[in-house]
């Protein structure tokens, strides 16, 4: 049997996509302007004030660029469809644009249904903004860990889950 996450999850992490993308564009022209007004000082010297400013500024970018790159991984990690036959569960996870120039493809994953189990926890997403469903399952791979959030699914998909 195979399983879908509904629109509205896929809507949301489309969304969310967009709205990283935004933010991590718009700080780092921020910091870059800041940057330049660090280099075009009136001092036009190099003292203790501009090191400490650029290397200020350049913690920043890395620091943004980081929790970027982690929304997109966690995208990536997401389950958005998952099916069960007799000796294996297969899913697939969303995949993600990373500056809507390099798409980190979908993964598809092939266990063996008595290789994991379904360890029921809350999405690792921390803002309180955010309208989502938290509770899910996490499936561990290989280290790995990827998150089905079972609320986005038909309800028969938790009935499965407990005959698992």
């Amino acid at each position: 049997m195979k399983y879908y996450s509904n629109n509205e999850l896929v809507t949301w992490f489309k969304r969310s996509e967009r709205q990283n993308l935004k933010i991590t564009i718009l700080l780092i022209i921020f910091a870059c302007l800041a940057g330049a007004g660090f280099f075009f000082d009136a001092q036009k010297e190099i003292d203790n004030k501009f090191i400490f400013g650029v290397g200020g500024l350049v913690l920043i970018i890395v620091f943004f660029l980081y929790a970027y790159l982690n929304s997109g991984s966690l995208t990536n990690k997401t389950i958005r469809e998952i099916s069960f036959t007799d000796s294996e569960i297969t899913f697939c996870t969303f995949s993600y644009k990373l500056f809507a120039l390099y798409t980190i493809e979908e993964k598809e994953i092939i266990v063996d249904s008595l290789a994991f189990k379904f360890i029921k926890s809350e999405y690792p997403v921390n803002n309180k903004k955010i309208k989502l469903q938290k509770e899910c399952f996490i499936i561990t791979n290989n280290g790995i860990e990827f998150f089905l959030l079972f609320k986005y699914f038909n309800d028969d998909l938790l009935n499965q889950i407990k005959n698992e």
